[in-house]
């Protein structure tokens, strides 16, 4: 099985600017910061890289597509010939509505309330969501992936199985 991991949006640090007046570097330390790309075959890391080492954008939040053609080339992959693609950004139901239920809880104006509401599913809608993430994906290979073939990772655990995996503690496999 080859699987191709990836971090990074097209839209991110735009985003982050126009709606939370994030500049300069902090753009890209919202979500999405140091975009790369891994490529597993057979449960084993086959090549990984880092966006910034190929664009020399320190700290990119951009779709990481040097690192996506790099890994694929260093393994001969085309692909065509990927099993999954694996992103590390999954809002489940329950972390939509904690989001949700934080900003009515929180003690701001109804006019900021509504504000911080808006600002979140403009992001949510536009970058976030499974829709935007495949989009953007199509838009920056030009590869048309069957959507089946895209697995949305809860964020924290990709952090987890990444720290397991470099530890020894876990596989690729174990996934």
């Amino acid at each position: 099985m080859i699987v191709l991991g990836y971090n990074g949006f097209t839209r991110g640090a735009e985003l982050f600017g126009r709606l939370y007046g994030a500049t300069g570097i902090d753009r890209n330390l919202l979500v999405g910061h140091d975009a790369a790309a891994a490529l597993v075959i057979d449960g084993e890391v086959v090549a990984a890289v880092e966006e910034e080492r190929l664009s020399r954008v320190k700290k990119t939040a951009d779709f990481p597509e040097q690192a996506i053609r790099w890994c694929l080339d260093s393994a001969g992959v085309g692909l065509d010939e990927v099993d999954m693609v694996a992103f590390p950004w999954r809002f489940s139901p329950t972390v939509a509505e904690q989001m949700i239920a934080q900003i009515c809880g929180a003690d701001l104006s109804v006019a900021a309330k509504f504000d911080s509401l808006r600002r979140t599913g403009e992001l949510y809608t536009d970058m976030l969501s499974r829709e935007a993430v495949h989009g953007d994906f199509v838009r920056r290979t030009g590869h048309e992936l069957d959507p089946n073939k895209l697995a949305l990772v809860p964020h924290h655990l990709a952090h987890l199985m990444c720290g397991a995996y470099l530890a020894g503690g876990a596989t690729p496999r174990s996934w």
